[in-house]
């Protein structure tokens, strides 16, 4: 597993708040999350390691924090194609689901999951252990499809949001979303008193 960097350098007077996010660009409705914040002192700097691998893993509670769920699978692609599917259960009683990898190459940047079994799922696509987008509910039969472009975005946020907080752009997001690659690095500029600007080099 290989692993690339954003880097954070604070110039401004104050200790401003990012939350590092991703978008898909072909399913907006997909609700953006911060999947990581970073909070910078005065004049400093910051560090997000970023691991190529992936993973997906579905449950089946009636809210993505809650029920059984399946084994995650990892990955280190952005092109994978899962099914939910139905096997039964260890004493041989009852139909649960277990998640299974079909393809590596599907469409490329999209991850889709299918949902096979008789109930809907949440479904969850991750980095390094936490969600890159809203958990979403796939109802029997139905995908789940979400394009992974290299990239984050990146944006000042209010006090509030923390990893995993949906992000609402009139309530969380004080800044305009700038957009990151692996390996460079994001200055902030301003104040809060003024106003933060994100500059990307």
């Amino acid at each position: 597993m290989s692993v690339g960097t954003l880097m954070f350098r604070n110039e401004s007077a104050s200790v401003p708040r990012l939350a590092v996010f991703r978008k898909s660009y072909e399913r907006p409705e997909l609700g953006l999350v911060a999947w990581q914040v970073v909070v910078l002192a005065r004049l400093g700097t910051g560090v997000i390691n970023v691991p190529d691998e992936m993973s997906v893993f579905v449950n089946t509670g009636e809210d993505p924090a809650s029920g059984s769920r399946t084994k995650q699978i990892s990955f280190n692609t952005t092109s994978a194609h899962f099914r939910v599917k139905s096997v039964l259960s260890d004493d041989q009683r009852v139909s649960v689901p277990d998640l299974e990898l079909i393809t590596r190459q599907e469409v490329v940047d999209e991850i889709h999951i299918t949902n096979g079994w008789r109930r809907s799922v949440w479904g969850h696509i991750q980095q390094a252990g936490r969600d890159l987008f809203s958990p979403q509910l796939i109802i029997p039969g139905e995908t789940l499809l979400a394009d992974v472009r290299p990239g984050f975005f990146v944006a000042h946020v209010n006090d509030f949001v923390g990893v995993g907080t949906a992000l609402m752009s009139n309530q969380s997001l004080t800044t305009g979303a700038v957009e990151m690659e692996l390996g460079q690095t994001l200055i902030v500029k301003g104040s809060r008193m003024s106003g933060f600007s994100l500059e990307v080099q």
